[in-house]
């Protein structure tokens, strides 16, 4: 039986995400994304209008995440 490696998988998440949402859910949705097994090629976040300073808090540090990550 042949297994698929893992780095086959190529795959985007695509999260909405509105000023009514908790950042601190928000956060922990971005850190489960991040901590799987198999990592998404991408994740688009579409913001469903503006956000609050909170909400906008969270993509900041995960996108310097990222970027650290990727330098």
């Amino acid at each position: 039986m042949q297994f698929m490696n893992e780095n086959a998988f190529k795959f985007s998440v695509l999260m909405t995400i509105y000023k009514k949402e908790k950042a601190e859910y928000f956060d922990r949705a971005l850190e489960s994304l991040e901590n799987q097994t198999v990592l998404p090629t991408q994740i688009v976040i579409v913001k469903d209008g503006p956000l609050n300073e909170s909400l906008e808090d969270v993509i900041k540090i995960h996108l310097k995440l990222e970027s650290s990550e990727t330098d």
